[in-house]
């Protein structure tokens, strides 16, 4: 992985949000994990692959899915599955999904069967709702 990327992600810091006990990234992670994701998306995936799961690997994870949203949308569901923040996660899964329905309903729908029984009941939930959205093409 390139040298440039070695100190990302700084700690994040504990805050509460929405009355909730959270890490927060500070804007630079975020700012220089979306770069990362724009720049070199197989260097952070590898980076992802190799560290271990947490607060901070679901910045670099929101980053590479939001990228990987025009490219390669299973991927992006893959990454927003392997986020460790339930509040974030939900929100990755949803977002990815309402995006990949826009663009191609019959793989997302496929996706979502085949992972069915994998997701907890919040994310079935989501997914349904988006199911009884009115999608507009892109």
């Amino acid at each position: 992985i390139n040298s440039r990327y070695g100190g990302f992600p700084a700690p994040a810091i504990a805050a509460t949000l929405f009355g909730f006990e959270m890490p927060i990234a500070c804007l630079a992670d975020v700012v220089q994990g979306k770069f990362w994701a724009a720049t070199d998306p197989a260097g952070l995936g590898d980076w992802l692959h190799n560290s271990p799961s947490s607060p901070l690997t679901d910045t670099a994870r929101l980053a590479l899915g939001d990228i990987l949203t025009d490219t390669d949308l299973p991927r992006s569901m893959d990454l927003a599955l392997g986020i460790t923040s339930d509040s974030q996660r939900e929100s990755a899964l949803t977002r990815f999904y309402h995006k990949w329905r826009k663009t191609d309903p019959e793989s997302a729908a496929e996706w979502r069967d085949a992972q069915w029984s994998n997701l907890p009941e919040t994310t079935r939930q989501n997914l349904l709702r988006q199911e009884g959205r009115t999608v507009v093409s892109p």
